[in-house]
Protein backbone atom coordinates (compact mmCIF):
# COMPACT_ATOMS: atom_id res chain seq x y z
CA UNK A 1 0.00 0.00 0.00
CA UNK A 2 1.28 3.46 -0.92
CA UNK A 3 2.17 5.68 2.02
CA UNK A 4 1.97 9.45 1.44
CA UNK A 5 3.72 11.99 3.65
CA UNK A 6 2.96 15.73 3.68
CA UNK A 7 6.36 17.19 4.54
CA UNK A 8 6.04 20.14 6.95
CA UNK A 9 3.95 22.21 4.46
CA UNK A 10 5.33 25.43 5.89
CA UNK A 11 3.87 24.57 9.29
CA UNK A 12 7.12 25.17 11.17
CA UNK A 13 6.22 28.88 11.04
CA UNK A 14 4.10 29.55 14.16
CA UNK A 15 1.46 31.69 12.44
CA UNK A 16 1.09 29.32 9.49
CA UNK A 17 0.86 26.40 11.87
CA UNK A 18 -1.79 28.10 14.00
CA UNK A 19 -3.93 28.97 10.99
CA UNK A 20 -3.49 25.99 8.68
CA UNK A 21 -2.37 22.85 10.49
CA UNK A 22 -5.98 21.85 11.12
CA UNK A 23 -6.72 22.19 7.40
CA UNK A 24 -3.83 19.90 6.45
CA UNK A 25 -4.84 17.39 9.11
CA UNK A 26 -8.34 17.34 7.64
CA UNK A 27 -6.90 16.76 4.16
CA UNK A 28 -4.77 13.90 5.49
CA UNK A 29 -7.88 12.30 7.04
CA UNK A 30 -9.64 12.63 3.70
CA UNK A 31 -6.85 10.74 1.94
CA UNK A 32 -6.95 8.04 4.61
CA UNK A 33 -10.68 7.65 3.91
CA UNK A 34 -9.64 6.32 0.48
CA UNK A 35 -7.68 3.48 2.07
CA UNK A 36 -4.29 5.17 1.65
CA UNK A 37 -1.80 5.56 4.48
CA UNK A 38 -1.11 9.27 4.91
CA UNK A 39 0.38 11.55 7.56
CA UNK A 40 2.05 14.87 8.22
CA UNK A 41 5.79 14.27 8.56
CA UNK A 42 8.28 16.62 10.16
CA UNK A 43 11.77 15.19 9.65
CA UNK A 44 13.85 12.89 7.44
CA UNK A 45 13.32 9.86 9.67
CA UNK A 46 9.54 10.13 9.39
CA UNK A 47 9.76 10.95 5.68
CA UNK A 48 11.89 7.85 5.01
CA UNK A 49 8.87 5.66 5.81
CA UNK A 50 6.87 7.18 2.93
CA UNK A 51 6.61 6.15 -0.72
CA UNK A 52 5.53 9.63 -1.89
CA UNK A 53 6.25 13.00 -0.33
CA UNK A 54 4.13 16.13 -0.75
CA UNK A 55 5.81 19.53 -0.51
CA UNK A 56 4.44 23.07 -0.54
CA UNK A 57 6.34 25.53 -2.73
CA UNK A 58 6.85 29.28 -2.82
CA UNK A 59 9.25 31.35 -0.75
CA UNK A 60 12.03 29.19 0.71
CA UNK A 61 10.03 25.96 0.56
CA UNK A 62 11.74 24.82 -2.63
CA UNK A 63 15.09 24.50 -0.89
CA UNK A 64 13.51 22.30 1.77
CA UNK A 65 12.07 20.02 -0.91
CA UNK A 66 15.41 19.77 -2.75
CA UNK A 67 17.30 18.95 0.44
CA UNK A 68 14.88 16.17 1.37
CA UNK A 69 14.79 14.64 -2.11
CA UNK A 70 18.59 14.59 -2.25
CA UNK A 71 18.52 12.32 0.79
CA UNK A 72 15.55 10.12 -0.06
CA UNK A 73 14.90 8.21 -3.31
CA UNK A 74 11.17 8.93 -3.45
CA UNK A 75 9.05 10.93 -5.90
CA UNK A 76 7.40 14.21 -4.97
CA UNK A 77 4.03 15.88 -5.39
CA UNK A 78 4.10 19.68 -5.20
CA UNK A 79 1.45 22.02 -3.81
CA UNK A 80 2.03 25.21 -5.78
CA UNK A 81 0.72 28.80 -5.72
CA UNK A 82 -1.02 30.24 -8.79
CA UNK A 83 1.54 30.52 -11.59
CA UNK A 84 0.97 34.27 -11.81
CA UNK A 85 2.53 34.47 -8.33
CA UNK A 86 5.17 31.75 -8.51
CA UNK A 87 6.45 29.48 -11.29
CA UNK A 88 10.04 28.19 -11.23
CA UNK A 89 10.93 26.32 -14.40
CA UNK A 90 14.51 25.67 -13.27
CA UNK A 91 13.41 24.14 -9.98
CA UNK A 92 11.32 21.48 -11.69
CA UNK A 93 13.89 20.87 -14.43
CA UNK A 94 16.49 20.01 -11.78
CA UNK A 95 14.17 17.45 -10.20
CA UNK A 96 13.38 15.74 -13.50
CA UNK A 97 11.33 12.55 -13.17
CA UNK A 98 11.18 12.88 -9.39
CA UNK A 99 8.09 15.08 -9.97
CA UNK A 100 4.82 13.14 -10.07
CA UNK A 101 2.60 16.18 -10.58
CA UNK A 102 1.77 19.63 -9.23
CA UNK A 103 -1.51 20.68 -7.68
CA UNK A 104 -3.09 23.79 -6.21
CA UNK A 105 -6.29 25.65 -5.52
CA UNK A 106 -5.98 27.86 -8.61
CA UNK A 107 -8.28 26.86 -11.47
CA UNK A 108 -7.15 29.45 -14.02
CA UNK A 109 -5.98 28.42 -17.51
CA UNK A 110 -2.62 30.12 -16.95
CA UNK A 111 -1.41 27.82 -14.18
CA UNK A 112 -2.34 24.62 -16.01
CA UNK A 113 -0.75 25.86 -19.25
CA UNK A 114 2.48 26.91 -17.55
CA UNK A 115 3.01 23.46 -16.07
CA UNK A 116 2.10 21.87 -19.41
CA UNK A 117 5.01 23.74 -21.03
CA UNK A 118 7.45 21.77 -18.85
CA UNK A 119 5.65 18.46 -19.18
CA UNK A 120 4.16 18.40 -15.68
CA UNK A 121 0.52 17.57 -15.02
CA UNK A 122 -1.30 20.17 -12.92
CA UNK A 123 -4.29 19.12 -10.81
CA UNK A 124 -6.67 21.92 -9.82
CA UNK A 125 -7.71 20.96 -6.30
CA UNK A 126 -9.87 23.55 -4.51
CA UNK A 127 -10.08 23.55 -0.74
CA UNK A 128 -12.36 21.10 1.01
CA UNK A 129 -13.69 21.02 4.54
CA UNK A 130 -14.41 18.50 7.27
CA UNK A 131 -18.09 18.00 8.20
CA UNK A 132 -17.11 16.51 11.55
CA UNK A 133 -15.58 19.87 12.50
CA UNK A 134 -17.45 22.41 10.38
CA UNK A 135 -21.06 21.55 11.20
CA UNK A 136 -24.33 23.11 12.37
CA UNK A 137 -24.47 23.84 16.10
CA UNK A 138 -27.58 24.73 18.05
CA UNK A 139 -26.69 28.03 19.71
CA UNK A 140 -27.98 31.55 20.17
CA UNK A 141 -27.49 33.86 17.19
CA UNK A 142 -25.50 36.53 19.00
CA UNK A 143 -24.48 38.45 15.87
CA UNK A 144 -26.16 39.43 12.65
CA UNK A 145 -22.99 38.94 10.61
CA UNK A 146 -19.70 37.05 11.00
CA UNK A 147 -16.44 37.12 9.06
CA UNK A 148 -13.19 35.35 9.94
CA UNK A 149 -10.51 36.76 7.63
CA UNK A 150 -7.38 38.89 7.57
CA UNK A 151 -7.60 42.32 5.97
CA UNK A 152 -4.04 42.21 4.69
CA UNK A 153 -4.09 38.81 2.99
CA UNK A 154 -5.47 40.34 -0.21
CA UNK A 155 -6.50 43.62 -1.79
CA UNK A 156 -10.04 44.95 -1.72
CA UNK A 157 -11.52 43.45 1.43
CA UNK A 158 -11.74 46.71 3.36
CA UNK A 159 -13.97 48.21 0.64
CA UNK A 160 -16.62 45.65 1.63
CA UNK A 161 -16.10 45.26 5.36
CA UNK A 162 -15.96 48.97 6.24
CA UNK A 163 -19.48 49.74 4.91
CA UNK A 164 -20.69 46.47 6.45
CA UNK A 165 -19.64 47.59 9.94
CA UNK A 166 -20.98 51.09 9.30
CA UNK A 167 -24.38 49.68 8.34
CA UNK A 168 -24.84 47.13 11.12
CA UNK A 169 -22.70 48.64 13.87
CA UNK A 170 -19.71 46.97 15.50
CA UNK A 171 -21.83 45.31 18.20
CA UNK A 172 -23.80 43.34 15.59
CA UNK A 173 -20.77 42.26 13.53
CA UNK A 174 -18.26 39.59 14.51
CA UNK A 175 -15.04 40.35 12.62
CA UNK A 176 -12.08 38.16 13.57
CA UNK A 177 -8.66 38.53 11.95
CA UNK A 178 -5.66 40.76 11.52
CA UNK A 179 -5.50 44.22 9.95
CA UNK A 180 -8.96 45.59 10.76
CA UNK A 181 -7.81 48.19 13.29
CA UNK A 182 -8.75 51.08 10.96
CA UNK A 183 -12.42 50.17 11.43
CA UNK A 184 -12.12 49.64 15.17
CA UNK A 185 -11.62 45.86 15.24
CA UNK A 186 -8.71 44.67 17.42
CA UNK A 187 -6.15 42.32 15.88
CA UNK A 188 -6.89 38.64 16.52
CA UNK A 189 -5.83 35.30 15.06
CA UNK A 190 -8.06 32.24 15.07
CA UNK A 191 -6.94 28.79 13.97
CA UNK A 192 -9.06 26.77 11.59
CA UNK A 193 -11.17 24.31 13.54
CA UNK A 194 -13.91 23.94 16.14
CA UNK A 195 -13.61 27.49 17.49
CA UNK A 196 -14.20 28.94 14.03
CA UNK A 197 -17.21 26.66 13.63
CA UNK A 198 -18.75 27.98 16.85
CA UNK A 199 -18.26 31.59 15.77
CA UNK A 200 -19.79 30.97 12.34
CA UNK A 201 -22.81 29.39 13.99
CA UNK A 202 -23.23 32.37 16.32
CA UNK A 203 -24.23 34.57 13.36
CA UNK A 204 -27.43 34.80 11.34
CA UNK A 205 -25.41 35.31 8.16
CA UNK A 206 -21.75 34.71 7.35
CA UNK A 207 -20.01 36.84 4.76
CA UNK A 208 -17.13 36.01 2.47
CA UNK A 209 -14.86 38.46 0.68
CA UNK A 210 -12.55 37.08 -1.97
CA UNK A 211 -9.58 39.38 -2.49
CA UNK A 212 -9.42 41.25 -5.79
CA UNK A 213 -6.46 39.27 -7.10
CA UNK A 214 -8.24 35.95 -6.55
CA UNK A 215 -10.77 36.61 -9.30
CA UNK A 216 -10.30 39.96 -11.10
CA UNK A 217 -8.46 38.26 -14.00
CA UNK A 218 -9.91 34.73 -14.25
CA UNK A 219 -7.51 33.81 -17.07
CA UNK A 220 -4.53 34.13 -14.72
CA UNK A 221 -6.00 33.41 -11.28
CA UNK A 222 -9.21 31.82 -10.08
CA UNK A 223 -8.72 30.85 -6.50
CA UNK A 224 -11.59 30.02 -4.11
CA UNK A 225 -10.83 30.44 -0.41
CA UNK A 226 -11.54 27.74 2.18
CA UNK A 227 -14.17 29.92 3.92
CA UNK A 228 -16.58 29.33 1.03
CA UNK A 229 -16.74 25.63 1.87
CA UNK A 230 -16.36 25.87 5.66
CA UNK A 231 -19.37 28.17 6.05
CA UNK A 232 -21.49 25.98 3.77
CA UNK A 233 -20.80 22.92 5.92
CA UNK A 234 -21.60 24.88 9.07
CA UNK A 235 -25.14 25.29 7.76
CA UNK A 236 -25.06 29.08 7.94
CA UNK A 237 -26.29 31.21 5.00
CA UNK A 238 -23.53 33.00 3.15
CA UNK A 239 -23.11 36.13 1.04
CA UNK A 240 -20.04 36.29 -1.21
CA UNK A 241 -18.61 39.00 -3.48
CA UNK A 242 -17.11 37.05 -6.40
CA UNK A 243 -19.59 35.40 -8.76
CA UNK A 244 -16.90 34.15 -11.15
CA UNK A 245 -15.58 31.97 -8.31
CA UNK A 246 -18.66 31.20 -6.27
CA UNK A 247 -20.86 30.13 -9.18
CA UNK A 248 -18.38 27.39 -10.03
CA UNK A 249 -19.46 25.68 -6.81
CA UNK A 250 -22.83 27.01 -5.65
CA UNK A 251 -26.01 28.18 -7.37
CA UNK A 252 -28.01 31.31 -6.54
CA UNK A 253 -30.28 29.09 -4.45
CA UNK A 254 -27.31 28.11 -2.28
CA UNK A 255 -25.07 31.17 -1.85
CA UNK A 256 -25.95 34.84 -2.41
CA UNK A 257 -23.47 36.88 -4.47
CA UNK A 258 -23.20 40.65 -5.01
CA UNK A 259 -20.10 42.34 -6.39
CA UNK A 260 -20.68 46.05 -5.75
CA UNK A 261 -19.92 46.76 -2.05
CA UNK A 262 -23.17 48.70 -1.55
CA UNK A 263 -25.22 45.95 -3.17
CA UNK A 264 -23.29 43.38 -1.15
CA UNK A 265 -24.20 45.10 2.13
CA UNK A 266 -27.82 45.48 0.98
CA UNK A 267 -27.99 41.77 0.13
CA UNK A 268 -26.69 40.92 3.60
CA UNK A 269 -29.22 43.22 5.27
CA UNK A 270 -32.07 41.64 3.29
CA UNK A 271 -30.95 38.16 4.25
CA UNK A 272 -30.49 39.01 7.94
CA UNK A 273 -34.16 39.96 8.04
CA UNK A 274 -35.46 36.86 6.25
CA UNK A 275 -35.25 33.79 8.49
CA UNK A 276 -37.06 31.49 6.06
CA UNK A 277 -34.64 32.31 3.24
CA UNK A 278 -31.69 31.86 5.60
CA UNK A 279 -32.83 28.32 6.30
CA UNK A 280 -33.40 27.48 2.62
CA UNK A 281 -29.99 28.76 1.52
CA UNK A 282 -28.15 27.14 4.41
CA UNK A 283 -29.75 23.75 3.85
CA UNK A 284 -29.13 23.78 0.10
CA UNK A 285 -25.49 24.88 0.37
CA UNK A 286 -24.72 22.37 3.10
CA UNK A 287 -26.31 19.55 1.11
CA UNK A 288 -24.11 20.32 -1.89
CA UNK A 289 -20.99 20.72 0.24
CA UNK A 290 -21.60 17.35 1.90
CA UNK A 291 -21.85 15.72 -1.53
CA UNK A 292 -19.00 17.45 -3.30
CA UNK A 293 -16.72 19.62 -1.15
CA UNK A 294 -15.55 17.56 1.82
CA UNK A 295 -11.92 16.56 2.09
CA UNK A 296 -13.05 12.96 1.57
CA UNK A 297 -14.44 14.01 -1.82
CA UNK A 298 -11.36 16.09 -2.66
CA UNK A 299 -9.16 13.10 -1.86
CA UNK A 300 -10.56 11.08 -4.77
CA UNK A 301 -8.92 13.05 -7.63
CA UNK A 302 -5.75 13.50 -5.56
CA UNK A 303 -5.33 9.78 -4.86
CA UNK A 304 -6.23 8.97 -8.47
CA UNK A 305 -3.53 11.36 -9.71
CA UNK A 306 -0.93 9.81 -7.39
CA UNK A 307 -1.78 6.27 -8.49
CA UNK A 308 -1.78 7.24 -12.18
CA UNK A 309 1.61 8.96 -11.93
CA UNK A 310 3.19 6.08 -10.03
CA UNK A 311 1.90 3.53 -12.54
CA UNK A 312 3.21 5.62 -15.43
CA UNK A 313 6.68 5.38 -13.86
CA UNK A 314 6.41 1.69 -13.04
CA UNK A 315 6.41 2.43 -9.32
CA UNK A 316 2.99 1.05 -8.42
Amino acid sequence: MTRIGFYRMGLTHPTVRACFQGTYEAQVRGIRSQGIECELVWNIEEASRCDVLVFSLGGKQGQIARDVLRQLPVPGVFYVPPAVLWFDRRFFKRLGNRVLFAYGTDESPLTASQYATIGIDYLPLPFGSDPKIMRPIECEKVFDVALIANAGSGEGRLAYVKPLVEHFGAERCLIVGQGWQSIGVPEQTLAWGASACVLYNAARVCVNVHADEQYSDPESRLDANNRLFDVALCGVPQVDNAAVITRRYFTEDEVVVAHDPREWVAAIADLVGDTARQERLAHAARSRALREYTWDARAVPFVTAVSKALKARGLY
